[in-house]
């Protein structure tokens, strides 16, 4: 009866040892929502007003992530799972709302190392807003490593500015200290 005993707390301490030093899985970050039946399609922009460029999301696969107030108008920073897009839309489109106020989600990168492009989604060929040093800048999210248009394999995160209300993708080299364990997107 020891023996057996004795096997068992050994295979109880290997097996809380293995589940405590396994690493833990990233929930994906923000909250599951879809467009209201009257929105098929919204525009999402890199800053929350209609005069910043934009993009199309459809309600396929949207998360909210955080809300901003700009005016008497809330905006919603959403990620588009489906088409690995992002940016501000009109939270009133939105079935549930995000209830984390942009000023404060993500982690703090140091800023920038300079005038730093993001995009709306992971391609650096297309439009982009600017961050700059100086601003205080946060890591949302990572996309992982995704091979750009000229064959270079590059991690892409989300960033937000919280100085100037920006949103977008860009390498995470870009900032002095990224994090290197993010959530994914």
């Amino acid at each position: 009866m020891k023996k057996l005993k004795a096997v068992f707390v050994t295979a109880a301490l290997v097996l809380t040892a293995l589940v405590s030093t396994a690493p833990m899985a990233n929930a994906a970050v923000g909250t599951s929502t879809s467009l209201k039946p009257e929105h098929r399609e919204a525009w999402v922009h890199f800053r929350p007003a209609l005069d910043s460029a934009h993009l199309v999301v459809s309600n396929v696969a949207l998360r909210t992530v955080c809300y901003i107030d700009q005016g008497n108008v809330r905006w919603n920073l959403v990620y588009d799972d489906f088409q690995m897009r992002t940016g501000y839309t009109y939270a009133s489109y939105l079935t549930t709302q995000s209830t984390q106020w942009c000023g404060n989600v993500g982690m703090k990168t140091g800023g920038a190392k300079g005038e730093t492009w993001v995009h709306l989604y992971p391609r650096p060929d297309w439009a982009y807003e600017a961050m700059y040093a100086g601003h205080d800048v946060a890591a949302v999210c990572t996309l992982g490593f995704i091979t750009d248009p000229d064959g270079v394999s590059r991690r892409w995160d989300l960033y937000v500015d919280h100085a100037n209300n920006v949103a977008g993708f860009t390498w995470y080299t870009s900032f002095y200290s990224s994090p290197l364990s993010i959530t994914e997107c």
